[in-house]
């Protein structure tokens, strides 16, 4: 139902005008009757109407006035002017603010209801179009989330902007990855049981801010969640019967969610493994010590060393206990999470570097379920990619970066500019060149982006006199409701408050 607002200093024609639109176009429904722009001012922020009537003539904070400021901060809302005069200069100027209609007093109740009718027109292809290209955007990043997790892809900045379209901030404190796997007794996950998992998520636990599950294929779901002091402990405790749940760890970063899905993977294994001692399970005292010879093989630069210890790696997928097919699932996914949680945080040597820049190679191409014979023959591949080239080591690196910072500057009014452009432009791999930008520059490509486009949209705040609407445009941002929000996380201040202070 379409939300209208009524700003009217005379309270007869605020009760006459509410009285003629329910009896007249019941479809709207009225969220405030106020009188005066400072009272609209007050409740804008919470009711965010699709339509405001405002009368230009009030003490205080005229219509005018009013519309101005509307016409700035929520260019998405429609407005009609209400004058007792007919003025046509007056209603050219209203106009120009991004007025729909000018009509006189006393109202015509004709002309009201045809003003009434185009809006409601108006707002439905607006809806249609929204839904549409909603619809499209989350197809396309379904498929790019199941790429950049199994590490087909690193589109990592690519979906930060994908997740902002549709509505994710970003701004919670922790994420976290949930999957379902086929269950021990051989039943698939069905993709009705997704919308079931995320009723009872958010019908029993606090702290969630977001949900986005997909279902992939026959054989799991992944849930990615976001929120703040997030119940990791009690979400698994709940599910601590379901031996095909798994959930990760907290994760700080949206960056670590392919990580998280290695966690919550192995989790899920886990359970169906059965890892209680007398499996044939080693000691977790001895696992972690092969974890951090392992470890300090990579930064020690050991080829050989870490080569040795990736082949025990892979005798163990060839050799799980009692046969247990899960077991080298287990282990495949254990693997994984100190090759991407442990060799990212000792991130100080070629080699590592290179395990690093190799890995999503290694994980394009396991994809579960998985047999012990296919986990053995690409782990040998994976071992022969592995070489001691640092990306430290090559002399072009910076100008590379340079050169990408140079592109980003010029074209960052794109709202198409992504990773894989500018990659291309400086005719390198998107993966590689996400790495080497922010081993180069210290940040990552979409806060650089996004510091680049607020950076130009003060300039413009500071040296024109456009509408914040239009700053975004200039500037990449589609939505103008977005960009001031971001502006607002990135610079403290909203683009109203900065023009102000300058």
């Amino acid at each position: 139902m379409p939300t209208l607002m009524i700003v009217d200093d005379e309270e007869t024609i605020r009760r006459g005008l509410a009285l003629a639109i329910r009896r007249l176009a019941p479809s709207w429904e009225i969220v405030a009757q106020l009188e005066d722009g400072f009272e609209a001012m007050k409740v804008l922020e919470k009711f965010q109407p699709d339509l405001m009537i405002v009368d230009i003539s009030m003490p205080g904070m005229n219509g005018l006035e009013l519309i101005g400021i509307v016409a700035e901060r929520y260019p998405n809302i429609s407005q009609i002017v209400l004058s007792g005069h007919d003025n046509f200069a007056f209603a050219q100027s209203t106009l120009r603010n991004g007025v729909t209609d000018y009509l006189l007093k006393p109202l015509d109740r004709q002309e009201l209801m045809a003003a009434l009718s185009k809006i409601q027109q108006k707002l439905a292809m607006r809806q249609k179009t929204e839904n549409e290209r909603s619809s499209s955007q989350r197809i396309k990043l379904e498929r790019y989330v199941l790429q950049w997790i199994s590490g087909e892809a690193d589109y990592s900045e690519l979906l930060e902007t994908g997740f902002r379209d549709i509505g994710w901030l970003l701004d919670g404190k922790e994420f976290a990855v949930m999957v379902t796997l086929e269950s021990a007794e051989g039943r698939f996950p069905e993709p009705s049981q997704l919308e079931e998992l995320q009723a009872e998520l958010w019908e029993r636990f606090g702290h969630i801010h977001q949900l986005f599950g997909f279902y992939v294929g026959k054989f799991h779901h992944v849930l990615l969640i976001e929120g703040n002091d997030l119940p990791i402990k009690a979400i698994r405790d709940y599910w601590t019967s379901e031996s095909s749940v798994g959930v990760s760890d907290n994760l700080v970063l949206f960056e670590h969610l392919p990580e998280g899905y290695r966690q919550a993977m192995q989790s899920a294994y886990a359970e169906q493994a059965n890892m209680a001692q007398g499996t044939g399970a080693r000691s977790d005292a001895e696992a972690n010590l092969k974890e951090e010879r392992f470890l300090e093989a990579i930064a020690e630069e050991n080829i050989s060393l870490t080569k040795t210890m990736m082949q025990q790696w892979k005798e163990e997928f060839l050799h799980s206990p009692n046969d247990n097919a899960a077991w080298a699932q287990l282990r495949f996914y254990r693997f994984l999470s100190v090759l991407l949680r442990r060799v990212r945080s000792r991130n100080d040597s070629g080699l590592s570097l290179q395990v690093e820049r190799e890995t999503p190679w290694l994980l394009a191409r396991i994809a579960p379920p998985v047999s012990p014979q296919l986990l053995s023959r690409t782990f040998d591949e994976f071992m022969e990619r592995i070489n001691v080239q640092s990306v430290d080591e090559k002399p072009d690196n910076r100008k590379v970066v340079r050169a990408a910072k140079a592109y980003i500057q010029e074209r960052c009014g794109d709202p198409e500019l992504n990773l894989e452009q500018v990659a291309q432009h400086v005719y390198m791999n998107p993966t590689y060149f996400s790495e080497l930008f922010k081993q180069v520059s210290g940040e990552n490509f979409i806060e650089y982006l996004t510091v680049t486009r607020m950076n130009a949209a003060k300039r413009l705040l500071r040296e024109t006199h456009l509408k914040t609407y239009e700053i975004a445009e200039k500037v990449g941002y589609t939505s103008a409701k977005y960009f001031s929000t971001l502006f607002r996380k990135v610079c403290g201040l909203t683009p109203s408050e900065y023009r102000d202070q300058v």
